[in-house]
């Protein structure tokens, strides 16, 4: 139950990011693709902990690069 609560979780992240037509890059493990990991967690299939995690970095990893880029805009506006 606690898996399936995870993956739903997951999967809304994911269609949020999709549909926002973010990207995740490629070089940080090209053996999953993007389309993979997506249809997968649509098709409520199982994710391994790596592929799991990798979705996750991924989207903290574009959430802390739009904050900071904010940030330095805010910064530069600043001075």
């Amino acid at each position: 139950m606690e898996q399936e609560a995870y993956l739903i979780l997951d999967r809304s992240h994911l269609l949020m990011h999709v549909n926002r037509q973010f990207l995740i890059t490629q070089h940080l493990k090209p053996s999953i693709s993007v389309a993979k990991v997506t249809e997968q967690v649509m098709a409520k299939q199982s994710l391994d902990s790596s592929e799991m995690s990798w979705v996750c970095f991924a989207i903290m990893r574009q959430n802390s690069d739009r904050l900071f880029s904010r940030n330095v805009g805010i910064r530069r506006t600043l001075k």
